[in-house]
């Protein structure tokens, strides 16, 4: 198992962590994201927001890395993100992971009250967590919501295509 920051798993450690995921060796990797570097004294990070003031630049300029997308794009065969708000989920990630057969991505929402106190606030907040994460769980509804004001997604269809430019567009099951 592999822990690290989101500063050195999106930058320095960038390579590393994209090739792991992409040779699909059987390791977990614990990617703990508070969008700054906080053992350096609060530095910038990868995922750090646009506009942020940190003591070492005057403003963020770049777009926040988006760690899924990395990591979908390096062919992860397990990807998952918990925040350190709901310790039962996130122990379920972990042990999602810890079986999985494979590299095993796992990102950890994770509040920095020191250098950027309340940056997952609009979604790890106790009033709005309800309607702004959605669990998935495999073969069950996507439903989401405060209760009495659940949502869900309804499936259209029980075909996907092929995306291949090389495939013939034969229907596959969901």
């Amino acid at each position: 198992m592999g822990r690290i920051g989101d500063g050195d798993a999106l930058s320095i450690g960038g390579n590393h962590l994209i090739h792991a995921l992409r040779r699909n060796v059987r390791v977990n990797i614990l990617m703990f994201n508070n969008q700054i570097y906080g053992l350096t004294k609060g530095q910038y990070s990868p995922t750090s927001a646009v506009a942020k003031v940190t003591k070492s630049t005057l403003s963020v300029r770049s777009t926040p890395r988006s760690t899924h997308q990395s990591a979908l794009g390096a062919e992860a065969t397990f990807v998952a993100r918990t925040h350190d708000m709901d310790r039962a989920h996130m122990q379920e990630m972990f042990r999602r992971a810890h079986e999985h057969n494979g590299a095993a991505f796992v990102e950890v929402l994770q509040n920095c009250n020191v250098f950027n106190d309340g940056a997952f606030e609009k979604i790890t907040a106790r009033d709005v967590r309800a309607n702004m994460l959605i669990p998935l769980v495999h073969g069950e509804p996507i439903v989401f919501g405060a209760e009495g004001e659940q949502r869900g997604v309804a499936q259209r269809s029980t075909v996907a295509w092929k995306s291949s430019p090389s495939a013939k567009r034969e229907p596959q099951p969901c």
